[in-house]
């Protein structure tokens, strides 16, 4: 697992997905976006928003960081839907981000700004295959938000 350090306020704000591997939960999505924030008692809340066709789909998540000695985690809760990320590489420089989920499956790149570093993204993508992630498969996009 890459060694990672964290800055939680580079974290802030409005990430642009830009790289995913094929996964149920986002069929047919496009336009993908995270919000990340902080409430005064230390947990986190993101919102996921993105395209369906014409519709706009919008899911807000609560909970926590936490890290240990392999990783940096996000545990995230909806009503009955419980989700655990893990941040395998964060590039506060570029402002990329690798994220995977728990079980390690399927993994995504989210940029912090448009257009990003392409060096540092084809970077990212090879960190991705490293872990041994399938980088053939990915969706690639060009992502401008709403």
């Amino acid at each position: 697992m890459l060694k990672t350090t964290l800055n939680l306020e580079g974290l802030k704000g409005k990430w642009y997905e830009i790289v995913r591997q094929p996964n149920r939960c986002e069929e047919g999505m496009s336009d993908v976006l995270l919000f990340f924030s902080w409430n005064p008692d230390n947990s986190v809340e993101m919102i996921h928003v993105g395209k369906c066709g014409n519709k706009k789909i919008i899911s807000n998540y609560k909970g926590c960081f936490y890290s240990n000695s392999d990783n940096v985690s996000i545990k995230l809760h909806q009503k009955f839907r419980r989700m655990r990320f893990n941040i395998l590489n964060f590039n506060d420089l570029a402002g990329l981000i690798l994220i995977a989920d728990s079980k390690c499956r399927f993994f995504w790149i989210f940029a912090k700004k448009i257009p990003m570093d392409s060096a540092a993204l084809e970077a990212m993508i090879a960190d991705a295959e490293s872990l041994g992630f399938d980088t053939n498969c990915v969706i690639s996009f060009v992502n401008d938000g709403f």
